[in-house]
């Protein structure tokens, strides 16, 4: 949406004014928005939802409303835009912050819930006022990881009646954002080996396991912070909890993987929730037991041979 700031008010569209004055005002106004708090606590949520809002509220001189003559304009186009701020890559109502995975939106604090830029029109009437748009300012995240701290928030929002520029906002801030529900980050063991030994054919019906362990330590909250915090694995697979061979080895094995028991998703639509631990002076410790063992693939010939294979982790926290 390309809109650009005009006064010209072909029209003679005025600010409604009670009594009605002897001459109309047509100037356009300005006025600073308020209501920044000092500080906003970040809910969990997906990207692309509000972590947080509040309402901007503003002084104004006299009421609110406007007028545009009946007989000029029979449909009255309203619009609002931001500028001082760039469009968040991906979104078109979503705008850049100097804190990396969080953007701002401000959204109508009305029925209609339109988000900046938009433009509406209605049809004029003799009675019909047309008002300022009242707006929450909401707090979006996204990105996978948000980065906490001092948000400057410095814009303005332009709102035009037919071809007149009539309210300039402005608003000018710095608001402290603060979580207890984001982790910094989260990392886990390098490498984990499970020495599965030789194994006879003979002895596949009878298959022997080896159990290791997934140790995560998550940072950036207070001790105790036992948010959620969830692994899948990724690899060439025959399913859930089947990890195929390295190529160029034995056939018509795989690898069992489990935890207690239960299969290895390879999607994350399945990730198995990780076991708080403890807090300690690095982070919040989590681990997730593991089984793997070699299983014969249904009723497949085993070729002997070199029996590897290779899965990776991804966990998913915030």
């Amino acid at each position: 949406m390309a809109l650009s700031a005009s006064a010209q008010n072909s029209a003679g569209c005025y600010w409604l004014e009670q009594p009605p004055a002897a001459q109309p005002d047509t100037a356009s106004r300005t006025a600073n928005y308020g209501g920044f708090p000092s500080t906003q606590d970040l809910r969990l949520v997906p990207i692309g939802a509000p972590m947080g809002h509040f309402f901007l509220s503003y002084p104004f001189r006299g009421m609110p409303d406007l007028k545009c003559p009946l007989d000029k304009v029979p449909n009255v186009t309203m619009s609002y835009w931001l500028e001082g701020a760039q469009l968040e890559p991906g979104y078109s109502d979503v705008y850049s912050t100097n804190l990396s995975g969080i953007g701002f939106r401000l959204r109508s604090a009305g029925s209609g819930g339109e988000t900046v830029p938009f433009s509406a029109s209605r049809k004029n009437a003799p009675l019909a006022t047309f008002g300022l748009r009242n707006f929450n300012l909401e707090f979006i995240r996204t990105a996978h990881h948000i980065q906490p701290g001092q948000v400057r928030l410095n814009f303005k929002v332009f709102g035009k009646y037919h071809d007149w520029t009539a309210i300039t906002f402005i608003g000018n801030s710095t608001v402290e954002l603060t979580t207890r529900e984001y982790f910094s980050g989260c990392t886990g063991d390098p490498i984990i080996d499970f020495p599965l030994g030789k194994v006879h054919v003979s002895d596949l019906p009878k298959r022997q396991t080896r159990r290791s362990w997934l140790n995560v330590v998550c940072t950036g909250l207070p001790a105790g912070s036992k948010l959620p915090v969830k692994v899948y694995f990724e690899g060439s697979n025959n399913g859930p909890g089947r990890l195929r061979l390295t190529p160029g080895g034995a056939t018509g094995v795989e690898i069992a993987v489990t935890s207690n028991g239960v299969k290895l998703p390879f999607n994350v639509g399945s990730a198995l929730n990780m076991d708080w631990q403890h807090s300690t002076s690095d982070g919040e410790r989590y681990n997730l037991p593991l089984e793997a063992g070699y299983e014969r693939i249904g009723n497949s010939k085993v070729e002997v041979g070199k029996a590897d294979g290779t899965i990776n982790y991804v966990i998913e926290y915030n």
